[in-house]
């Protein structure tokens, strides 16, 4: 029986919630915040920019296997949050809800991820050995690129 895991990480960059909101609208950046070795690669998307209701087909590769990713975006509310869902793809159970809070010089982007993994008690054995690291490493990649394309945040000086 596979049980549900979660992960909530949270980042602070130097741009308004508007601009952020309209770079994670296009398709594309999805791949700019994706590792390299990770070859993601966006096949189809039935809308453009992303919105509510748009379904993203992609390609990654993990493990060394290429495999199929599709995400319907369940909840779209511009420039406060979004919500994509695995339709299908290597997990049993995927949801993701990026959250954007305005904050003084900038907006704090919120990750909260909710996952489920296949293979019951080998899909649980394999998550606890290598999975859920490689889970934060690409969050922690995400992050940096987050960071080379926008800057790194400093929290204003009060008079």
């Amino acid at each position: 029986m596979s049980r549900r895991h979660a992960f909530t990480d949270s980042q602070q960059l130097p741009i308004s919630r508007e601009k952020l909101m309209a770079f994670f609208s296009v398709p594309e950046n999805l791949g700019r915040l994706t590792p390299e070795g990770m070859r993601f690669k966006v096949l189809h998307t039935t809308s453009r920019p992303i919105q509510q209701d748009t379904v993203l087909t992609y390609r990654l590769r993990k493990f060394g296997m290429d495999m199929k990713w599709k995400s319907w975006i369940q909840d779209w509310k511009p420039n406060e949050y979004f919500v994509d869902m695995q339709q299908e793809g290597p997990f049993r159970y995927w949801k993701h809800r990026h959250t954007l809070r305005e904050i003084p010089g900038g907006t704090e982007v919120i990750d909260e991820l909710e996952y489920e993994v296949p293979y019951g008690r080998l899909g649980e054995w394999g998550h606890s050995w290598f999975l859920r690291k490689d889970i934060l490493r690409s969050f922690a990649y995400r992050k940096q690129q987050l960071e080379a394309i926008f800057g790194i945040y400093v929290a204003p000086v009060s008079s």
